[in-house]
């Protein structure tokens, strides 16, 4: 095979010519920014789903695809190819400025988006038909050139266009919401149309005869089984590019910025290297290309354990120098390997392979088969690690095939490759990058689908906790999480008057379950996107979850969908805690959402969205007030620790805490002291905060979004202040009169219930004084705290957490602090952190209780190392 090497010298081309280049450069802005934005609506239809994801993606590569031989085999019909390209970017722009009004057309038939053929048929529809005739484009673009030597620059400055395309939505989106960024990206599109058409009058006339049409690949195997390794250098590139996104995207989490950027910089390497590399090509060159993109992939795994540790220790100033820092070390990791995959196409060009339209179809069709492949199996069963390993190799093999060459320092590199990927496989954990406070930790289990991966991990303590991406604590097993989490189970069901059923938007763990074990008789149900947080709920969470979760009827689904797909009614809905600055989960505090929530509640239905308060500024926060306002017009809020319960209606029911009220009256003992987890049934009704203030201003909506945009910039320029956010609650929780007539209590509960009512503001005053750094004054309030309500989990809590920390200096003084400990544990006999110290202690004088004290750490805390050893360390 010999490599022609065409230099170009740009003086030579014409107006015509620079006029088409800028145009399909702008056409490569336009493209990608419709594929994001296509992307975006489509999970607004169908919700998120592995089937939704990987359609999305090879829908789009399929069409463009099937576009470019299209293209090719029309291409004999064209006599103005730059006038029919004209018409192409304006009938899709056409198109695109119809779609949002589709969509929510589609959106608004009962069903259509209940079954997978549904949501194939809605792909196809909403994706093949314009991408094909984007590939028809490409095809056309490359006749109007009428010189093979440029296809470098046109390819090139489409995929340059792209990077811009890339990040636009990341302004147009939080801007004019998604219809509106829609028909924006489509007036440029009509602008591209319109200079193309201008630039084709005067254009020479193109025509074919049918021997010359019929030209070229007809004969070769050898043509054959390279383009089919081209093919699989497609599937290679769609791979990394997908391991990439899980791999960065793990590292500096998976918000809307991050795989903005990441896809940004991907096509910036693929750009360049199709506009650059060739000028400068030898046939020496392409016989390094696989190595080096291969050895690159390599390195840069090798390379992310220190990025990792870079990224947490570092601090920056502002969004802009914090995505220009990402965007570089995404950079300096991957550009030796897209570089190489954008300078593969124009040199096969070149080498006469086969036609620029053919060597794009089957790229693009093979990075469908990539796509499919990476989405249904190799990631859940191989992980994101063997992907990139996995598609380095496969490129090496394919670049290897195009080479169609064999030297004997091959036979080494072969060696080497094979030598360092076994030591990758083999060495290479993701606890390397688990945040600091987190690296003793131990990884027990790791789930991973084409939407999120999910991992376990053990602490020296016995603890686990649930990770979202290795980075995003989702729930765990110490004690106090454990209270946390069956409270957001408790509460709702507190407030409903008789619940017989129950929806767990969200599972985790499982432990929220543990708030429904008063209730024996409840039909519980629970959804959940991630099949990972199911396996771990049931195989690593089962001492904490059981039997509740024995009992309760688990749907591996999104959440949206699931409220398309079933008609059952409940009368308690639970909205989980999440990342709201996660791409995507923005949509789960949108008026949209809670308005399906709203739909399936049965008369007198409770719905309660919990929202953790240091994930939110105080702006976000007012904005999903003002959106929980839209739905529940007469929305009430508890606060529990940090945490917020908003709670609304079916219907315009005032005070769903007089409901609590009513409830109690039919509970039985046994079930009051369950319900309540030991705290006073009047301690929770005490955490009443008062009606959801209103404000001006906009809402969370699924065609506007604005959390997911903004939440990430708040948090990259440390602007949130959960003082303010706290000092702001505090301002408008109501006086204890004013509550007091608002529920119309009963006069027998007024005095216990102001106690409870008044040390839940003197707790929350004191976390303010705490997060201020005055210990002294966070110290009086949770003391007076305690003698307003001893019974608070959260006074006790405090109480226990200050005598531990001084218990040394109490036995160093000689006194005996076991009768201290066991009057504390009478208050709290839920933390084991008490029947720890005690235990210790009784072991040590070898005290006949000491083995009692340590079954009561197990009853609590089943995963305590020391309990089960039953060795306490000093």
């Amino acid at each position: 095979m010999v490599l022609s090497i065409l230099k170009i010298n740009y003086r030579d081309f014409s107006w015509r010519t620079w006029a088409l280049l800028g145009c399909y450069t702008a056409s490569g802005f336009v493209a990608l920014a419709y594929e994001i934005l296509w992307t975006k609506l489509w999970m607004i239809v169908f919700g998120v789903s592995l089937l939704g994801v990987v359609l999305t993606v090879s829908a789009f590569l399929g069409g463009l695809g099937l576009g470019s031989f299209m293209g090719y085999k029309t291409r004999r019909l064209m006599i103005n190819p730059l006038r029919t390209l004209a018409l192409i970017e304006a009938l899709v722009a056409c198109y695109v400025l119809l779609m949002p009004a589709i969509v929510q057309r589609v959106d608004a038939i009962s069903g259509f988006s209940s079954n997978s053929l549904s949501m194939i048929l809605g792909c196809l529809g909403i994706m093949v038909i314009p991408a094909m005739a984007i590939g028809i484009g490409f095809s056309w673009a490359v006749q109007a050139l009428q010189s093979k030597r440029i296809v470098a620059i046109l390819y090139g400055g489409n995929t340059l266009g792209g990077v811009l395309g890339a990040l636009a939505p990341l302004w147009l989106i939080p801007q004019w919401g998604w219809a509106s960024a829609l028909h924006q990206v489509a007036y440029m599109g009509l602008i591209v149309a319109l200079c193309l058409g201008a630039i084709s009058y005067g254009a020479p006339k193109i025509s074919f005869s049918e021997s010359e049409f019929r030209r070229k690949h007809t004969s070769k195997v050898r043509d054959k089984v390279s383009l089919w390794a081209y093919a699989g250098i497609g599937s290679a590139a769609l791979m990394l590019e997908i391991g990439w996104t899980r791999w960065y995207g793990t590292v500096w989490l998976r918000t809307e910025y991050v795989l903005g950027i990441i896809l940004a910089v991907y096509l910036l390497g693929v750009g360049l290297g199709s506009v650059l590399v060739p000028q400068r090509a030898s046939y020496r060159l392409l016989r390094l290309m696989p190595w080096i993109a291969g050895f690159g992939v390599l390195i840069g795994i090798l390379g992310l354990p220190y990025l990792a540790t870079w990224v947490e220790e570092s601090t920056w100033s502002s969004l802009s120098t914090y995505l220009m820092g990402q965007g570089i070390a995404i950079a300096v990791m991957t550009l030796p390997t897209t570089l190489i995959l954008g300078a593969w196409f124009p040199m096969l060009a070149r080498l006469e392979l086969a036609e620029p339209e053919i060597l794009y179809g089957v790229n693009a069709l093979g990075a469908v088969v990539g796509c499919l492949f990476t989405g249904f199996w190799l990631i859940p069963h191989g992980g994101t690690l063997m992907v990139l390993v996995i598609g380095a190799s496969l490129l090496i093999l394919c670049g290897l095939v195009l080479a169609d060459s064999w030297r004997y320092w091959e036979w080494g590199a072969s060696v080497i490759w094979v030598g360092l990927v076994y030591f990758i496989l083999v060495q290479i954990k993701p606890v390397f990058w688990l945040p600091h406070d987190l690296t003793t930790a131990i990884p027990v289990f790791r789930y991973e689908d084409a939407v999120v991966s999910t991992q376990v991990v053990e602490l020296p303590n016995g603890a686990r906790i649930l990770l979202t991406d290795l980075q995003r604590r989702d729930a765990s097993s110490d004690p106090t999480a454990v209270f946390i989490q069956s409270n957001q189970g408790r509460l709702p069901l507190m407030l409903h008057p008789n619940p017989h059923s129950v929806l767990f938007e969200g599972l985790g763990t499982g432990i929220s379950l543990l708030g429904t074990d008063g209730f024996p008789h409840l039909d519980i149900t629970a959804v959940e996107l991630s099949k990972g947080a199911v396996l771990a709920s049931l195989g690593w969470f089962g001492p904490l979850n059981q039997p509740a979760l024995s009992r309760t009827h688990i749907i591996e689904q999104d959440a949206r969908r699931y409220f398309a797909t079933h008609s059952e009614h409940f009368d308690v809905i639970v909205g989980d805690l999440f990342h709201p600055d996660l791409a995507g989960a923005g949509s789960m505090l949108s008026y949209q959402q809670w308005g399906r929530a709203q739909a399936h509640l049965n008369p007198h239905g409770i719905f309660v969205q919990w929202i953790a308060l240091n994930q939110f500024d105080l702006q976000d926060l007012r904005l999903v007030f003002r959106t929980f306002l839209k739905v529940f017009p007469d929305g009430q809020f508890f606060m529990d620790g940090m945490h917020l319960a908003l709670v609304g209606g079916a219907g315009t029911s005032r005070n769903m805490a007089c409901q609590y009220i009513s409830h109690l009256a039919l509970l039985t003992d046994d079930q009051k002291l369950t319900v309540s987890a030991g705290e006073g049934l009047y301690t929770w009704l005490g955490r009443y905060w008062g009606p959801i203030p209103p404000s001006i201003g906009e809402i969370q909506d699924e065609w506007h979004p604005l959390l997911e945009f903004h939440l990430p910039w708040v948090k990259w320029t440390n602007q949130m202040s959960l003082i303010a956010t706290m000092n702001y609650l505090l301002t408008e929780r109501p006086n204890v009169m004013a509550v007091q007539n608002d529920l119309n209590l009963p006069v027998g509960i007024q005095k216990e219930w102001r106690h409870d009512y008044e040390a839940t503001s003197l707790l929350a005053q004191g976390w303010v004084s705490g997060l201020q750094g005055d210990e002294g004054q966070t110290e009086r309030y949770q003391a007076v705290a305690i003698e307003e309500n001893p019974h608070d989990r959260w006074a006790a809590y405090a109480l226990s957490d200050r005598f531990l920390a001084k218990l040394t200096m109490i036995v160093n003084q000689g006194v005996n602090p076991i009768p201290l400990l066991k009057h504390l544990i009478y208050l709290n006999p839920n933390q084991p952190d008490l029947w720890l110290a005690l235990w210790k202690l009784q072991a040590k004088s070898h005290d006949p209780e000491a083995e009692q004290s340590r079954l009561e750490i197990l009853k609590y805390d089943p995963f305590n190392s020391q309990a089960k050893s039953g060795r306490p360390l000093s």
